[in-house]
């Protein structure tokens, strides 16, 4: 059993992972990781650069500054959080617990929007499946709080040991992305659920030291001082002006405190979520020991830090996501499997109703492992091309509905959304609200629709010159002189 479901983890971490379309954030990661390896340190500076140093390496393997080798860094940090589960959980859940707990990890969706089960809208099908900084954070972040479990509840002289991986592990952590600091509060508390006070001391101290050592080593290479004044400074001033987003087909500037439950129920379903629940309620009132204190102390840390947060994007969420499946786990694999003895009929009623509350993630898990057998390029990953098709090889692709971020990974400088541009030989307009068309450019497409050849790409909707090219002039689409009758 255990064999059948890394089988299918490993499907639906690494199968077609260099097909799906670049996501908006993901290049920059990208094009700054290249940049990193190669000692310059310009890109990106308002994120840590731990993450970005591994899809660097992962580039220089691979040979090339593409997002195949940074999108296999971050599923195998997907991967390697259910092993660490599964490895952690074994003693205190036991087996089938730790198998149920690593399996909900691998086989569950977590997307970066609602559109993660269309195979054809080349959308991420996970946020591990694509490079970003959150996978790497929280491989690096639970993997500090196994460590520091088996520091504390070790009973040899290598416990202190781990006291020492958990500081350096939680130094990689949040070198990769600060969101995952605030997990310290449920390594702190630790020792104290266990009430060991001299291991709150000195094997704090050893973790502290540690952290502090490699936090520091591992920002030398940006400039300690210069990496993190400007870090600040950009996350603050990121929170003062707020970030765009569309939630329930309202904008907000500012995230209202409930946004990343949304996202989290259109990135992985309201089923799975259910089945979460339940086990999360069950791992509280279950025999709730030290692991399930030491668990969702770490969870609400993490919610605390969405709940609070102005800024919210499709894939914070992923930060609380190891914490809540990891407590779903412990709930069910102690309502089947139970430690102590208990009676046949019992034991299988038991088992039963842990199948019950699997059931209700087998239809997101089918449409999961459906969106990665049928990954393809899409949408903007196609547009080049099916521009040449109709003789379209230079020139500037004037965009709306659309991100500047997620277009220039494509066409780089020829790609615009200005209100002044020359030469243009394609109108494309997506799906996105914040950036409209233009009124100009809207009224020219309707006005002259004898003189443009029309077509879809995917959600893309393209508007070609029959002859010459256009331009615009105060968002004003007009025919450049000289371009023909």
């Amino acid at each position: 059993m255990f064999a059948a479901v890394v089988l299918a983890a490993l499907f639906v971490a690494y199968w077609h992972v260099g097909r799906q379309r670049t996501d908006v954030d993901e290049d920059v990661y990208v094009r700054a990781g290249w940049q990193y390896v190669h000692g310059v340190f310009t890109l990106n500076l308002e994120h840590p650069p731990t993450a970005k140093f591994l899809f660097g390496l992962a580039e220089l393997v691979v040979g090339s500054p593409t997002t195949l080798g940074p999108r296999i860094v971050a599923a195998t940090a997907s991967f390697g959080i259910g092993l660490v589960l599964f490895a952690w959980f074994r003693r205190p859940v036991g087996f089938w617990g730790a198998l149920v707990t690593a399996a909900l990890w691998w086989l569950t969706p977590r997307a970066n929007n609602p559109g993660w089960s269309d195979p054809g809208s080349g959308v991420a099908t996970r946020i591990d499946r694509v490079a970003l900084l959150e996978p790497v954070m929280m491989f690096f972040a639970v993997a500090a709080l196994w460590a520091a479990w088996k520091w504390v509840t070790g009973d040899d002289r290598r416990r202190w040991v781990w006291a020492g991986a958990s500081g350096l592990l939680l130094a990689l952590s949040v070198t990769s992305k600060v969101t995952s600091a605030l997990l310290v509060v449920a390594i702190i508390a630790l020792p104290i659920l266990f009430r060991r006070w001299w291991d709150l001391l000195t094997g704090g101290l050893i973790a502290a030291g540690t952290f502090l050592v490699a936090f520091v080593a591992l920002y030398a290479p940006v400039g300690l001082v210069r990496g993190l004044s400007y870090m600040l400074e950009f996350q603050f001033r990121h929170a003062e002006t707020g970030h765009t987003v569309v939630l329930l087909g309202k904008e907000y500037q500012f995230a209202p405190w409930w946004a990343n439950a949304v996202y989290l129920l259109n990135g992985t379903s309201r089923w799975l979520v259910l089945a979460l629940v339940v086990g999360l309620v069950l791992a509280l009132v279950l025999r709730p020991d030290r692991l399930v204190a030491y668990l969702a102390i770490g969870l609400a840390a993490q919610i605390v830090f969405l709940v609070s947060s102005d800024v919210a994007l499709g894939h914070y969420y992923y930060a609380a996501m190891p914490m809540f499946v990891a407590l779903a786990g412990v709930g069910l694999g102690r309502l089947g499997w139970p430690r102590r003895a208990i009676g046949r009929r019992q034991g299988i009623v038991r088992i039963v109703a842990v199948c019950a509350v699997l059931a209700l993630t087998v239809l997101p898990v089918v449409r999961l492992v459906s969106a990665v057998a049928q990954a393809r390029p899409a949408g903007i990953a196609l547009l080049d091309a099916k521009l040449e098709e109709h003789g379209i090889t230079d020139g500037t692709i004037l965009f709306s509905g659309y991100n500047i971020v997620a277009f220039q990974p494509y066409f780089g400088g020829r790609g615009t959304w200005a209100t002044d541009a020359d030469d243009v030989t394609a109108v494309v307009q997506g799906a996105d609200t914040r950036f409209p068309m233009q009124p100009g450019v809207a009224a020219y497409l309707r006005d002259h629709a004898d003189d443009l050849e029309y077509f879809r790409v995917d959600e893309l909707r393209v508007w070609v010159p029959k002859q010459g090219s256009l331009r615009e002039r105060d968002g004003v689409l007009e025919r450049s002189p000289g371009s023909g009758d």
